[in-house]
C-alpha cells in the first residue's frame, strides 16, 4: 500500500487503507471474526466518508468488499475485484491444496497454521515468501505448484 497510495492520491483519489481483524498484526483470533464482521466495517469506514466510494480487494478482501457491496450498495460506486461464485457441491469435488507463505505478513503463519486446522487440505507446502509470492518469485512459486498432485 505505501507504492499505491500515493500515487492514488496524486491521482485525486481520498484514500482509506483498513485492516481487517485477524489479519496482519491484529491479535484477533481469526475465529472470532467473520465475512460479515469484515463487511460491517468496510460500510461503517464508507459511512464516515462523503465522497463516491470504490471498493479494492486483494486476496481474501475480495470476500468481504463483495458482502459489502452486496450489503449496501448505496455506498460505493465500484468494486475492484473477480467475481466469486461457489457450491459445497462443486467445491467438495475439487483437491484444495494450501500454500503457505512463510514471511507472509497479511496472514501470518500462526492464523495460516490454525486455518490449516479447521480445513481440509490435500497437500500442504511452505513457500518462504510474503503474500504475493506472485510477484515476488514467479518462477518457484511456478515450480511449486507444479509439483502439486493434480486432481482426480
Amino acid at each position: 500500500l505505501d507504492r499505491l497510495v500515493p500515487r492514488l492520491e496524486d491521482r485525486g483519489f481520498r484514500v482509506r487503507a483498513l485492516s481487517l481483524g485477524a489479519c496482519g498484526d491484529d491479535g484477533t483470533s481469526p475465529f472470532a471474526v467473520t465475512i460479515h464482521t469484515w463487511a460491517n466495517d468496510i460500510c461503517t469506514a464508507a459511512e464516515s466518508m462523503n465522497t463516491p466510494k470504490v471498493l479494492l480487494g486483494h486476496s481474501m478482501g475480495g470476500y468481504p468488499i463483495s458482502l459489502a457491496g452486496e450489503k449496501r450498495p448505496d455506498l460505493f460506486n465500484t468494486l475492484i475485484i473477480s467475481k466469486f461464485r461457489w457450491t459445497e457441491e462443486k467445491l467438495g469435488s475439487i483437491r484444495e491444496h494450501y500454500i503457505e507463505c512463510t514471511l507472509d505478513k497479511a496472514l501470518t503463519p500462526t492464523q495460516q497454521r490454525a486455518l490449516q486446522t479447521h480445513m481440509e487440505f490435500t497437500t500442504v507446502r511452505r513457500l518462504e515468501a510474503d503474500h504475493s509470492p506472485f510477484l515476488a518469485m514467479p518462477e518457484r512459486l511456478a515450480a511449486l505448484i507444479e509439483e502439486l498432485p493434480p486432481g482426480v
